[in-house]
Order: structure tokens, then sequence, then C-alpha cells
């Protein structure tokens, strides 16, 4: 919140205090660190767009295109399908919730059981 940005901002001046009363070749020894790394980045940023394009845009680009072209053609079938998706994800929420209850009582039993001897 407002501490944290009032943090930073006292973060963010003592640095800056401490940059501009640097020795100039320490300055500079950080600015072409700095230039090193943007470089750096910018190459693998242009080594991973040109992977992305070479692969045809990925996985989930084909998939997209492939819902999307399913929705088109077929909007109901395609409600019916979500539709059917959430009945079954909440079928599976429901058994998760009970297989907990069930695992959770089970470890209630063998505490009493525990307790007990």
């Amino acid at each position: 919140g407002t501490a944290g940005r009032s943090i930073a901002a006292h973060c963010h001046a003592a640095l800056l205090v401490l940059w501009k009363g640097a020795p100039a070749e320490v300055r500079a020894s950080f600015e072409e660190r700095a230039a090193a790394e943007r470089a750096a980045v910018a190459r693998e940023l242009a080594s991973a767009s040109k992977k992305l394009r070479a692969s045809g845009g990925g996985g989930y680009l084909k998939l997209r295109e492939q819902i999307t072209s399913f929705a088109r053609r077929q909007p109901h079938q395609l409600l019916q399908l979500l539709e059917r998706l959430a009945v079954e994800e909440s079928a599976l929420e429901q058994r998760r919730v009970r297989q907990r209850q069930r695992e959770a009582s089970r470890g209630r039993t063998a505490r009493r059981a525990t307790a007990a001897t």
C-alpha cells in the first residue's frame, strides 16, 4: 500500500544520491554491463520470437484457432459442450470434496485409535 510506495520512493532517492555520487568510471562500468544485458535480452527475445513463428505459433495458438473455427461452424454444439464440461467439473469438485472429507475422517479415526492405546 502507501507504506510500500513510501519505502520504494525513499530507496529510489537514496540510490539516486549514491549513483550521482559514484565516480564516473564506476558508473561507466555499470552502464556497460547494463548495455550488454539489454543486448542479451534483445537477442533472446528475437530468438524466441523466431522460434515461435517457425513453429506456427505454438500449440495454444493452434488449439485456439481450432476452438474458434468449431465455434463459428457449430455454435450450438459449442454451448452444449461447455455446459457439459461445467457439469462434469462440478461433479469432479464434489468428488474431491468428498475424498478430502473421507481422508480427514480417516485421520481423525486414526488419531483417536492412537490416543486410546
